[in-house]
């Protein structure tokens, strides 16, 4: 969360090592033991492919919002919904 706390204030785009190290701890659930040597492997291969990190926000947001980090906001006016307001 420093990461994107960080980016709030600058107003700026996370830089390529950050993505990585969120990328890295998001797959260690599912991918126990990967590198970040692999992450930075499958990085590239995206790049190679023809995506950039601007592909790869959703991706970052996404992440977040699966681990509670940020409301989707569908899921925010269901809330409201139910909650009579």
């Amino acid at each position: 969360m420093n990461i994107f706390m960080e980016i709030k204030k600058s107003n700026a785009l996370p830089k390529l090592e950050d993505i990585i190290l969120i990328l890295h701890a998001s797959m260690q659930s599912f991918e126990h033991g990967i590198s970040i040597d692999d992450v930075y492997q499958i990085y590239d291969e995206y790049v190679d492919n023809g995506n950039g990190l601007m592909e790869l926000m959703p991706v970052i947001i996404e992440i977040f919002k699966v681990s509670g980090f940020f409301k989707d906001e569908k899921e925010n006016s269901e809330k409201n919904v139910k909650a009579g307001k």
